[in-house]
């Protein structure tokens, strides 16, 4: 696990604790990056969570872990489309919203005290082909713009078609039309199905 577990050692019957890479990250100072915290397991959350407040890292087992002044915790979340669809007209304030209103079990551990937060815009249609077809250049441009095209239908982001400034309204438009679909779709599930194409 993230945090660490007893593992059996050599002499039948003895157990000696194994730190995680968590664990590990926080006693010598490395950087660690989660992506999507939100979906963490709640054990996992409720550790994060004295480890952001306190910079403590509770263990479970009766241990903790202080943390070194070198560490640092990086986490992502998404924050859909969907969510700035019912957070009013200003974008601003609506992304601020969505943070703080991604996933079921996630919401305490994305309370905006504990992060400083870093909007990121999706990348548009035309820059993920481009990026596609660099990564695999053998894979004929007919699957991968198919590919693409299935992550336009079911993609909740709210992405453009091109890299531009948009409007609340733009991105509530967008909202509106990816809620007709009960299915979403990730880059990285593109990306994957474009790695799995290229080993074939």
């Amino acid at each position: 696990t993230l945090l660490g577990s007893y593992v059996a050692t050599d002499i039948p019957g003895e157990f000696v604790w194994m730190p995680g890479p968590l664990t590990a990250a926080a006693r010598v100072g490395r950087w660690v990056l989660i992506e999507d915290v939100e979906k963490c397991p709640e054990e996992i959350q409720a550790a994060l969570l004295r480890l952001l407040e306190e910079r403590i890292l509770p263990l479970g087992v009766g241990k903790e872990e202080k943390c070194h002044p070198g560490f640092r915790l990086f986490g992502t979340c998404i924050t859909s489309a969907r969510v700035l669809s019912s957070s009013g007209a200003n974008s601003h304030n609506a992304r601020r919203k969505s943070v703080a209103s991604v996933g079921a079990g996630g919401t305490r551990v994305l309370h905006p005290n504990l992060w400083r937060k870093v909007h990121v815009d999706p990348l548009p249609f035309s820059e993920l082909r481009e990026v596609g077809r660099r990564l695999h250049p053998n894979i004929p441009h007919s699957i991968s713009d198919a590919a693409l095209d299935v992550l336009r239908k079911l993609d909740g982001s709210g992405r453009g078609e091109v890299f531009a400034t948009r409007t609340a309204e733009n991105q509530i438009n967008n909202a509106s039309d990816s809620n007709q679909h009960s299915t979403t779709a990730e880059v990285r599930d593109i990306l994957g199905h474009g790695a799995r194409h290229a080993s074939v």
